[in-house]
């Protein structure tokens, strides 16, 4: 076996996220174009770019749907389509395919003040 067929050493995995993850504690709805109700979905953490859902009733990769939520003293309905690009034994990650204003500036509000420890 030569160097570049060596197995990987062991170690910690590095995620490759396009942005940084603040945690979320809240309830998400969520609709797909075959669920015709809404379910309710615990987010665990967000970032500017998508979500991790913690659910075991997870959808396939690339499944599009429809959410929407709010936050705590925030008030304003954040809404938009997502779309499953991970799935684990405890959830979902979903990325955000479209994230209209305001909800995409309230996302990013929350992400920085998070982030700076300004956010309760």
């Amino acid at each position: 076996m030569n160097k570049t067929d060596a197995a990987p050493a062991a170690g910690p995995v590095l995620e490759q996220r396009r942005a940084p993850r603040v945690q979320l504690d809240i309830l998400v709805q969520v609709r797909t174009s075959s669920i015709e109700e809404f379910r309710q979905l615990h987010c665990v953490n967000i970032s500017t770019s998508g979500m991790f859902l913690r659910t075991a009733e997870r959808r396939p990769l690339g499944v599009e749907f429809y959410f929407q939520f709010t936050v705590a003293g925030g008030g304003t309905l954040i809404e938009g389509l997502g779309k499953v690009v991970r799935v684990t034994d405890d959830g979902m990650g979903i990325e955000f395919v479209s994230l209209l204003e305001p909800s995409a500036s309230i996302v990013q509000r929350l992400v920085e003040e998070r982030l700076r420890g300004t956010t309760p």
